[in-house]
């Protein structure tokens, strides 16, 4: 969820997800997601029991480009709280980027 800046009140839904947006652009014929929202092993694991399964979706091919690396969730909760506007990436609609949805 990091990596679309979905942030909201409410338990968020697999089509909350789908509409959401992420920095992503084209690397030759694949999509290259473009983000230093990323969890390190240790983030994971502080994050882990708060997280809960909305769904499964295969992506298409993509690469992943780090702006650059975040050292903290406070970075990546700043990341993902900046105007999109003055960020300067590109944003496209996550949905753009899914192969295929599967039931949970």
């Amino acid at each position: 969820m990091a990596c679309t800046r979905l942030l909201q009140t409410k338990k968020p839904s697999i089509d909350d997800f789908l509409t959401s947006q992420i920095s992503c652009k084209m690397d030759n014929t694949k999509f290259a997601l473009v983000t230093d929202c990323w969890f390190n092993h240790k983030d994971l694991g502080q994050l882990l029991e708060n997280i809960e399964k909305i769904g499964q979706v295969k992506l298409r091919p993509f690469s992943l480009w780090m702006l650059a690396p975040a050292q903290n969730l406070e970075d990546i909760y700043q990341e993902i709280n900046r105007d999109k506007g003055s960020s300067g990436l590109r944003f496209i609609e996550t949905y753009k980027l899914v192969d295929d949805i599967f039931p949970v």
